[in-house]
């Protein structure tokens, strides 16, 4: 495991588990290991969110790019988790195998996810 973080809000530290998701533990001694799957599933970055169907970003301030999208990643690629790394003392950035990396997982949103996890721990963890 690779110790990211000490303390950031509520979280009392979080590590990397082998590509495999994250491990979290919180000030309140609440601790989840929350799979790839859910964590690339509920990505919050832009793009992510429109495909998911998230309205918020159905009317983009520039006009769109259309791009050719003529290789995809695998699934394994897309989760993957290639690197973490914080972002100020609120967030976490996410890189995949498929080198997406937009997303910044705020604590709070990290939090849902692990209450989720722990609540569903079959579902969260398997990948």
């Amino acid at each position: 495991m690779e110790r990211l973080t000490e303390v950031h809000e509520d979280a009392a530290g979080v590590s990397r588990e082998r590509g495999t998701g994250l491990r979290v533990t919180w000030s309140d001694h609440l601790t989840a290991a929350i799979g790839s799957t859910p964590l690339r599933t509920h990505c919050p970055c832009a793009t992510c969110k429109e495909r998911r169907g998230d309205q918020s970003h159905a009317k983009p301030l520039a006009p769109k790019i259309n791009r050719l999208n003529v290789l995809s990643a695998s699934r394994e690629e897309e989760l993957d988790l290639i690197r973490v790394w914080a972002i100020g003392n609120y967030a976490l950035g996410i890189e995949w195998g498929d080198k997406h990396n937009s997303g910044i997982y705020t604590f709070s949103h990290l939090r849902q996810l692990s209450e989720e996890a722990n609540a569903h721990p079959a579902n969260d963890t398997q990948d």
